[in-house]
């Protein structure tokens, strides 16, 4: 299966050929439901949309993700960090459920670690963050994941 990850900007980017002068952080004002639905159609690929609410999509169902800090923001690599998690989950996924729970990894690390005392900045929370995604256990992902299927309208 092929997956295509970006953030909002970067996808909407792909879709319509647009480029924005803002970088890759920027934000688009696409909806992120929307623009997955449009480019998995277009691609033939599994979508994920990351940003403040991960979007993903396969042919026919998309997921949201609520999880996150805006510290991941802030922090040059997350989205890389997020691309060699998908890579590895893609090892055991078959199907689009699975890939989600895969996605969701890095913003539940990101939301324990805000719950430690440690965390001051964004510095101390990305030496948190490494630390949690190498003990983040299988109940833990399924306990704090906020992870919602979007029921889409038919017409």
């Amino acid at each position: 299966m092929q997956v295509i990850r970006g953030n909002l900007s970067e996808i909407a980017a792909l879709l319509t050929g647009e480029q924005s002068h803002l970088g890759i952080d920027s934000t688009s004002e696409a909806d992120s439901v929307k623009t997955a639905l449009k480019f998995a159609a277009q691609s033939k690929a599994w979508v994920v949309i990351s940003g403040k609410v991960d979007t993903i999509r396969d042919g026919q169902q998309v997921f949201q993700i609520t999880n996150g800090h805006p510290f991941l923001a802030k922090n040059v690599g997350m989205g890389d960090a997020l691309d060699g998690i998908l890579a590895l989950g893609l090892a055991h996924c078959t199907m689009i459920e699975e890939l989600v729970k895969v996605a969701a990894i890095l913003p539940v690390a990101a939301d324990l670690v805000m719950e430690e005392d440690k965390v001051q900045g964004p510095a101390s929370f990305k030496m948190a963050l490494m630390d949690k995604l190498t003990n983040l256990s299988d109940q833990e992902l399924l306990d704090f994941a906020h992870i919602r299927k979007v029921e889409l309208a038919r017409s």
